[in-house]
């Protein structure tokens, strides 16, 4: 976890949570949290009752923070505090000032900058509710690094996190105008999918390598990872062998002719059905 920045003192004074409210006052170590870590205890009293629950619109949503899953994930040794900046130990319920939802750029804010960049952060700005943010990707109390197979962002998990909004049925897609739908479905099918799938061969290609993880925008951005422009590059990043020898072809080095692009790597591979180039049919299908 990075230091929080010393300008947000002078800028942002509301984001800050105080010095005591990590550290005993009167017993300061060189750590950077309270060993006692008395603040969060005071908050599971009450949200350690799986039964705290608050209505909001209409629905019924839990307040319940399970201790035993909180201790295993990343910000196990993140006081309460320090994420609900909010809350005001001179009330009788500190957590009660909270207006806000916790803002990960506090601590994140190189990646949370590049997100607002991104498609998903241009319509999470506009106030658009079906737009992923950083809880609905990587969870929230429970966030575990990447590299934990149980991490809803761990290789073998990206599909299926993808998937949620991306394949049939999925709010992405019942908004996607292409004709590219069960995007998700097709990804499991190709050798990409079928690699990590069956093969449990985590250096494949997922959603991520060839989208970016926070970077994401529509292949029409003249900046998006799968553009046209780009997605040599993309493709390149593991097969460089091939993508040596194609930038040496007429396909790369030619001009368009009557209007029409020289052919890409998806051009004639295609997005998301990538088969392997010795099945049966891969030469018809590409004449």
């Amino acid at each position: 976890i990075k230091v929080i920045e010393g300008r947000l003192w002078e800028e942002e004074p509301h984001k800050i949570p105080a010095c005591v409210d990590c550290h005993q006052p009167h017993e300061i170590r060189r750590t950077p949290l309270n060993p006692q870590r008395v603040a969060n205890k005071e908050c599971l009293n009450c949200h350690g009752d799986p039964e705290l629950a608050v209505e909001r619109d209409g629905e019924m949503v839990s307040l319940f923070l399970d201790e035993e899953k909180f201790n295993l994930a990343m910000h196990a040794q993140v006081a309460c505090a320090q994420c609900h900046i909010e809350v005001d130990s001179s009330h009788e319920r500190p957590c009660s000032t909270i207006s806000k939802p916790v803002d990960c750029a506090i601590c994140h804010a190189e990646v949370v900058d590049v997100y607002k960049q991104s498609i998903h952060g241009k319509l999470d700005m506009q106030g658009d509710k079906d737009a992923p943010d950083c809880l609905g990707c990587h969870g929230g109390h429970d966030v575990l690094k990447k590299d934990n197979p149980e991490s809803r962002t761990h290789v073998r998990n990206i599909p299926e996190l993808c998937g949620a909004c991306h394949d049939k049925g999925g709010i992405a897609d019942k908004r996607y105008e292409g004709s590219d739908h069960s995007m998700v479905a097709n990804y499991k099918k190709s050798v990409h999918g079928q690699a990590l799938d069956k093969s449990g061969l985590v250096v494949t290609a997922t959603c991520v390598d060839c989208h970016s993880t926070h970077a994401i925008l529509p292949s029409k951005d003249a900046a998006s990872t799968v553009g046209r422009a780009n997605v040599t590059d993309t493709c390149g990043k593991c097969h460089e062998g091939i993508d040596r020898t194609f930038r040496e072809s007429i396909h790369f080095t030619g001009e368009s002719k009557d209007g029409n692009p020289l052919p890409m790597c998806d051009d004639c591979h295609s997005s998301h059905e990538i088969a392997r180039i010795d099945a049966e049919g891969f030469k018809l299908q590409i004449a």
